[in-house]
């Protein structure tokens, strides 16, 4: 990674997850466009937020799974 995007890092998983404030996404909106590097690390997180968000909704419906998880977190 560039040493310029280092700023950048830390912010993308918070991009991913709608977690930054409006200024802060669009300028990182602007900078994923600008830098191939930090936008290959957002293509690869995108995929494993859209995962965890079916294991969430899965989770909500299925007692027997949810159960399952609830069980394997108390080991």
């Amino acid at each position: 990674m560039i040493q310029w995007c280092a700023d950048w890092c830390d912010a993308i998983g918070a991009y991913v997850i709608g977690a930054l404030e409006d200024d802060e996404h669009a300028a990182m909106s602007r900078h994923l466009v600008a830098c191939p590097v930090c936008r290959a690390e957002y293509d690869e997180l995108v995929p494993v937020r859209d995962w965890l968000a079916r294991t969430r909704e899965h989770l909500t419906a299925c007692p027997q799974c949810r159960a399952s998880y609830e069980q394997l977190l108390l080991r």
